[in-house]
C-alpha cells in the first residue's frame, strides 16, 4: 500500500470515529399515548390433552390406575392486533395444531377478542374468545368453523399461563366435530 492510500484511509477512519453521533427517534409522545391504543402480538405454546382410552384401568406394574387425560400433541399459535389500554383487544391469529391420536394436523385462521381486566399492577385475568376457520392438512378439503375459548393469568403484561378449549367444526371418523383442551403459556408484547 502506498503512502497516499494509507493516509487517505487513516483520514477517512478518523473522520468516521470523530464525527459519529447518536440519534434517538421518539415513536410516541408520551407513555400514556402508548398505552391508549397500540399494536400487540401474542405467541402461544401449549400441549393438548385427550381422554385416555384406558382411563381408570388398573396397571399391576405401577400399581396405579390409568389417568383420565393424556398429552396428545403440540399447539403453536401466534397473532397480532390492536388494544386499548391493555384491557380490550382484537387480533388476527393463526397457528398449527398437531394431534397424535387422531393423526391430525390442522391450521386454524381466526380472529380473537381479548379482555384483560387488571386487578393489581402485576397480574391480570385474561379472557379470550375466537372464531374463524380451520383446515386439516393432508385430508383433502376437510375444513370447518373454528372456535377457541381461553382463560389465563397474565403476569407483568408479558407472560400468561392458560387453559383453553378449541372446537374444530369438521367431522373426523365417527366423531361429528373434534375438539381439544390445551394447557400452556403465552407471551405478549404490548
Amino acid at each position: 500500500m502506498d503512502l497516499k492510500t494509507a493516509l487517505l484511509s487513516f483520514v477517512l477512519l478518523a473522520s468516521v470515529s470523530l464525527f459519529a453521533q447518536d440519534t434517538v427517534y421518539q415513536t410516541y409522545s408520551s407513555p400514556e399515548e402508548k398505552e391508549n391504543g397500540m399494536l400487540f402480538t401474542q405467541v402461544a405454546l401449549g400441549v393438548p390433552f385427550n381422554l385416555n382410552p384406558n382411563r381408570g384401568n388398573y396397571d399391576p406394574v405401577t400399581e396405579e390406575s390409568e389417568p383420565w387425560f393424556i398429552p396428545d400433541g403440540i399447539s403453536l399459535h401466534g397473532g397480532a392486533g390492536i388494544h386499548l389500554k391493555k384491557w380490550v383487544g382484537l387480533s388476527v391469529n393463526t397457528g398449527i395444531d398437531w394431534r397424535i391420536m387422531q393423526k391430525l394436523v390442522s391450521v386454524p385462521i381466526y380472529g380473537i377478542l381479548t379482555l384483560n381486566p387488571h386487578f393489581n399492577k402485576d397480574t391480570s385475568v385474561l379472557l379470550q374468545a375466537g372464531l374463524g376457520q380451520a383446515y386439516a392438512l393432508g385430508r383433502g378439503d376437510l375444513n370447518g368453523t373454528y372456535q377457541k375459548y381461553r382463560l389465563g393469568i397474565l403476569f407483568d403484561n408479558e407472560m400468561c399461563l392458560f387453559i383453553d378449549g378449541s372446537l374444530f367444526g369438521y367431522p373426523l371418523k365417527d366423531i361429528r366435530e373434534t375438539g381439544t383442551f390445551t394447557i400452556g403459556f403465552s407471551l405478549f408484547t404490548f
